[in-house]
């Protein structure tokens, strides 16, 4: 099954089930070493770091990434 039909399966699911689902797949991130943050708020992994990082460097440019025109 890929990422897209799991997504797509997710509104069908109980709270409960949503819950237990979350425990594993944190569960398996850390397995792999994924998690570089984990405390009772929740997990920061390598893709949430990466993406802060996108965002920061798009905020850095202020163009959105575009080549200044003169």
């Amino acid at each position: 099954m890929s990422a897209t039909e799991i997504m797509a399966e997710l509104p069908k699911l109980s709270k409960e089930e949503l819950c237990s689902l979350a425990v594993q797949v944190d569960r398996a991130l850390r397995e792999q070493g994924a998690i570089i943050y984990d405390d009772s708020y929740g997990v920061f992994t390598e893709a949430d770091q990466a993406a802060l990082a996108a965002d920061a460097w798009e905020l850095m440019n202020g163009d959105h990434g575009k080549t200044p025109t003169r």
